[in-house]
């Protein structure tokens, strides 16, 4: 059996979470296009990574926007064991969210606006998105019309009411540069950070009408409104109340300090807020200027909320790092975190094990989840770790962490998963010489575990063998060593006895690695040219496949030395990873914003297009084992099952002419196209070569064909066989007499 997987994970203390819900309605911009029909790939589900990036609190239940989606908890009675009820999955980042009754509105920051209908929280569904195209600094509504504050442009008025879906009615262009706002059912004020404050009458909420304005000498930076006083976030003094007379008479009442200029406030009930421009986070009781509580450093600005609830206040909080807490804040009691939610800047890595699918994050926790089909996946067990960096790979029932914790070094903790429970046991500690990017390992011929594991600094090897009466029961350390890098290295690949390195300056090296003994110097036997860019090695058999910011480039293997260049694929494209189901002679490749590319490989020399997945997200990592693909982007995870049928040969559903391959070429070019039809269909094929002028240059093929993948080579000669000018061509495929054309680059 061959398995790889890229990048690892870390560990610590485990502490067991047990999460329960019903994923009742899920939104995903997963599209599947299939080009063989004997390939059978479904979504079954996907997940949100804990990345909280703003939090509203409404009627007992607590939303929270995630870096690529919303999750909704019920808050139970003293939220110690929130419920999730549900998660929906967005197809853009937003960076705030406002719950207003049954509408949530999200704010992007290339001025998206989507409102979402949740009156029923448990089927959360998009009613509208509009294209402000400015930055939303604010926004605010009265349940009938929202308002966005956009700077220099102004305040869009968004009429709420149209239940074929929310659209903008009226822009208000008296501020200068408007940056934040509040709204009542009477009442809109403007806050305008170059004069003051303006108010605005809602008789006709439509189009409301300017009817006053307040000047200020200092700077006011946001604004709230609550039991007849005003609150400002005013110049360096902090958050300054005011009385209010309606429409906008004010009397100065008190000033709430913070340590430096405030920029965000809100005020609640007897509760008001301040954030400075240190990131603090202050708590104030309105009839008192001395905080309440001072939250360091948070970073979150306006991206938390407060409620009461049992006749006790709390604060929801998102932590800068991703994660979120529930702090009770009662008057005069002690602060006390009644509900932790862990955070993660970023996914580093993915694996899978049976219905199980673990997750390591950048300075987080490596967590174990319970994937099934049509429901929430249910976190299962947490791996603690305080490691920097953690990663994650998986063979058979051995889940492998790494944990970069030290300044020049990690730790590898092998593990046994018992069963689909989550349950883990540490069967090894092993220490590598270097911080870990990638790690991969497999079975070799005879039997042992090769586990190869290397960083920027170098590469660590072992090699590993199993005791006891069942397989993973203990994993002992035959051989060792450690190969030091001169420059980063970008990718790893042991093969055959030989371990193959990249890095970001320099060749690529060879090693002999037949016999590393117990920390053995490995002798340096050959270079190869694999590029800067390079992210993943793979040898298979007599080939070698480079991947990177060229695509993916097969070279045929000399022995132990990487040789010519065979063909290159996905050249268009920037290659994340690559990984290889061989029992179903399969490859996934993880291509960025394009999502992922499911290529055959039956032949491995010649790749074929089976497959596209536009995933929501940019596809960055994929882990496959047993009939399932893992795919994760930087924030989230989504879990596909897929299966493949070779009763007949494959062939394609859709007609497709590729782009050439290179382009612009001095030798030769391939030109690849696809005749869908079924095994009995034949068609009349011709590709020519075609000059600016529209002459015929050369007549690659002009053939009776049936349905199929097909390519061919043009090495730049005309129907004489001499060489053409350097300068722009096109080649033309017509099938039956219909045709398309592409334009290709010839350099001398």
């Amino acid at each position: 059996m061959w398995v790889r997987s890229h990048k690892l994970t870390s560990l610590g203390l485990l502490t067991v979470i047990i999460l329960t819900g019903v994923l009742v309605h899920a939104s995903s911009a997963v599209e599947i296009t299939d080009y063989s029909p004997d390939l059978d790939i479904s979504l079954t589900s996907d997940f949100l990574w804990r990345f909280v990036k703003d939090v509203q609190y409404s009627d007992g239940l607590i939303y929270l926007l995630m870096a690529r989606g919303i999750r909704v908890y019920d808050g139970d009675v003293d939220f110690i064991s929130p419920r999730l009820l549900s998660q929906f999955s967005l197809d853009d980042s937003y960076f705030s969210l406002d719950v207003d009754g049954a509408i949530a509105a999200l704010c992007s920051v290339n001025g998206r606006l989507t409102f979402l209908d949740i009156s029923d929280p448990e089927d959360i569904r998009v009613v509208s998105t509009i294209e402000l195209e400015n930055t939303i600094f604010d926004y605010a509504s009265n349940g009938v019309t929202a308002f966005a504050a956009c700077g220099f442009d102004g305040v869009h008025v968004i009429d709420l009411t149209d239940s074929t879906g929310s659209m903008e009615v009226a822009v208000l262009d008296d501020a200068v540069h408007a940056v934040a706002v509040a709204a009542s059912e009477e009442y809109l004020y403007v806050a305008d950070d170059f004069n003051g404050i303006l108010a605005y009458s809602l008789e006709d909420s439509m189009a409301p009408t300017l009817i006053d304005e307040a000047l200020f000498l200092e700077s006011v930076t946001d604004l709230a409104v609550s039991d007849g006083r005003l609150y400002l976030a005013q110049g360096d003094s902090g958050v300054v109340s005011y009385e209010l007379e309606p429409p906008l008479n004010l009397t100065r009442v008190d000033t709430y300090r913070t340590a430096v200029r405030a920029v965000k406030t809100d005020a609640r009930d007897n509760l008001i807020s301040a954030v400075d421009l240190f990131g603090d986070v202050y708590i104030f009781d309105s009839d008192t200027t001395e905080p309440r509580h001072v939250f360091e450093e948070r970073d979150i600005f306006d991206h938390f909320d407060f409620g009461t609830r049992n006749d006790r206040e709390y604060l929801f909080l998102p932590d800068e790092s991703g994660g979120f807490e529930v702090i009770s804040i009662d008057e005069g009691a002690e602060l006390d975190q009644v509900w932790f939610y862990p955070g993660s800047s970023l996914i580093t890595s993915t694996a899978l094990i049976g219905e199980l699918v673990m997750v390591a994050g950048s300075g987080d926790d490596v967590t174990v989840w319970r994937v099934e089909s049509d429901s929430v996946p249910e976190l299962v067990v947490a791996i603690s770790t305080a490691a920097k960096n953690s990663y994650v790979v998986a063979l058979d029932s051995l889940l492998i962490v790494a944990e970069n914790s030290l300044p020049e070094s990690s730790w590898l903790r092998l593990f046994n998963v018992i069963d689909q429970s989550g349950d883990l046991n540490v069967r090894r500690n092993l220490g590598a010489w270097s911080h870990v990017s990638d790690i991969e390992v497999e079975y070799n011929d005879s039997g042992t575990i090769d586990l190869t594991a290397f960083g920027t600094e170098g590469t660590s090897l072992f090699t590993l063998e199993t005791l006891g009466t069942e397989p993973g029961d203990y994993y002992t350390v035959v051989e060792m060593t450690f190969v030091p890098s001169k420059f980063s290295q970008t990718a790893a690949e042991r093969f055959g006895g030989y371990l193959y390195t990249s890095q970001k300056k320099g060749p690529a090296i060879i090693y002999d690695a037949t016999d590393i003994g117990q920390n053995n110097e490995l002798l340096e036997v050959g270079t190869f040219s694999a590029g800067g860019g390079t992210r993943c090695i793979e040898i298979i058999d007599t080939l070698c496949y480079l991947a990177g910011g060229r695509g993916l480039r097969i070279h045929r293997m000399d022995g132990y030395q990487i040789g010519e260049l065979l063909t290159q694929i996905a050249t268009e494209y920037r290659v994340n990873d690559l990984l290889p189901d061989w029992h179903d002679s399969l490859m996934f490749v993880a291509l960025g914003d394009d999502g992922v590319a499911i290529y055959d490989v039956a032949d491995i020399a010649e790749p074929q297009l089976i497959a596209s997945i536009n995933t929501g997200g940019y596809s960055e990592l994929v882990s496959v084992s047993g009939g399932r693909l893992a795919v994760a982007d930087r924030y989230s995870v989504e879990v596909f099952d897929y299966s493949f049928f070779r009763e007949g040969p494959i062939l394609p559903t859709r007609f497709d002419l590729a782009q050439n391959y290179p382009n612009p070429f001095n030798l030769s070019t391939k030109i690849e196209f696809a005749i869908p039809g079924d095994i009995n269909s034949a068609f009349d094929v011709e590709l020519e070569i075609i000059n600016t002028l529209g002459q015929l240059v050369r007549t690659i093929t002009d053939t009776r064909l049936p349905a199929g993948f097909y390519k061919y080579a043009w090495d730049g000669t005309d129907k004489s066989g001499r060489h053409v000018a350097s300068g722009v061509y096109f080649y033309r495929l017509s099938v039956n007499g219909a045709g398309t054309t592409k334009k290709l680059v010839f350099l001398k």
